[in-house]
């Protein structure tokens, strides 16, 4: 359910419904005359002009607000507010629709704190693979660059061996050339 309680222009709570008790933990007959600002600090006093607004301005759309709700307790937590002004023909009273956000910025907090360690994350994930591509690099160049000594270390043998006859030539070129392909 949502608190609904209306203020009179003096700044005085006028109604309250069993919400308004259960959320700010005050009876209604502890709320009923005291001064708005004990709930909502930051008011709900209709403005100066609102004394005198019209019955036109009485029925505009309400004004929605996230304010600070305090406790009896003291305790203080996020709370928003549908206002609207009513024209009771004698006053004009600032009817509040009140809810307790403080589920809803828990959340929104959470969610930014997931969001902000799924970046970090991601980019830990990113540089992990860049490490491991680095790695992986590095392991080829090294293989390749062992392959490649190792077929310059057999073409010098080739080069210096004493002549052999062509058979021979062409039977050590071919284990060159596998060596090569491998």
């Amino acid at each position: 359910g949502q608190a609904i309680l209306a203020v009179s222009p003096d700044g005085r709570i006028r109604i309250v419904n069993h919400m308004t008790e259960r959320l700010f933990g005050y009876d209604r007959r502890e709320l009923l005359g005291a001064p708005a600002d004990r709930l909502i600090p930051e008011g709900l006093t209709p403005p100066p002009a609102a004394r005198r607004a019209s019955k036109r301005r009485a029925a505009d759309a309400p004004a929605h607000r996230e304010l600070q709700g305090r406790r009896k307790d003291g305790a203080t937590f996020p709370l928003e507010i549908a206002e609207s002004r009513v024209d009771t023909g004698s006053d004009i009273l600032a009817v509040a629709f009140v809810t307790d956000i403080s589920l809803r910025k828990a959340a929104d907090i959470a969610l930014k704190k997931s969001h902000r360690e799924l970046r970090e994350l991601a980019g830990g994930l990113l540089h992990a693979q860049e490490e491991e591509r680095r790695r992986i690099a590095r392991e080829l160049h090294d293989d390749v660059l062992q392959e490649m000594a190792s077929l310059h270390t057999e073409i010098q043998r080739l080069l210096v061996a004493e002549p052999v006859g062509a058979e021979k030539l062409k039977a050590r070129l071919q284990a060159v050339s596998k060596q090569a392909r491998k």
